[in-house]
């Protein structure tokens, strides 16, 4: 995957849902009730941080609460930048 220079990390993610039956309106049959999640946060130098896996209640409310935790881990990875690796052609 390519990615530009301005991009410090990628979280991806996946929800995981129920199929719970709702009985026959209007043609819906089945509302898909979130009941887990599991992502993984990888920074542009490759480093990928430890998957988060959670399976329970409040399932949407848990995720945005662990995305606001990331958020402020995120903020210090900034705050600590690592050294530029020059090569050759990056001095020319």
């Amino acid at each position: 995957m390519e990615t530009d220079e301005s991009t410090i990390c990628h979280l991806y993610a996946d929800f995981e849902t129920l199929n719970v039956k709702t009985g026959v309106d209007m043609g819906k049959i089945t509302d898909q009730t979130p009941c887990g999640f599991c992502y993984v946060v990888v920074r542009s130098d490759g480093h990928v941080y430890k998957p988060v896996i959670y399976r329970g209640e409040d399932t949407a409310c848990t995720f945005l609460q662990k995305l606001e935790l990331e958020k402020i881990l995120i903020r210090r990875i900034l705050k600590k930048p690592l050294p530029m690796k020059m090569t050759k052609e990056d001095e020319k």
